[in-house]
């Protein structure tokens, strides 16, 4: 979006919003880390913040967050 720039809100705006309102308003699930496999740690890290997100390989090309 730029500023000044026309700005419709449409229906599917609306649906999109609805979709994404539904799934922050429901997190994932942490399930606990198993012992003896390797965790895999995402870091992020911006100007003025920082980011990390700790995940393991449950089954093959999946991935869970997980507390540790």
């Amino acid at each position: 979006m730029k500023k000044g720039a026309p700005f419709e809100w449409d229906e599917s705006c609306g649906t999109t919003f609805k979709k994404i309102k539904k799934y922050l308003s429901h997190p994932s699930v942490l399930e606990a880390s198993i012992p003896g496999k390797h965790l895999i740690l995402y870091i992020t890290a911006k100007e003025k913040s920082l980011e990390a997100l700790c995940v393991q390989e449950m089954r093959k090309e999946k991935k869970f967050p997980c507390a540790t």
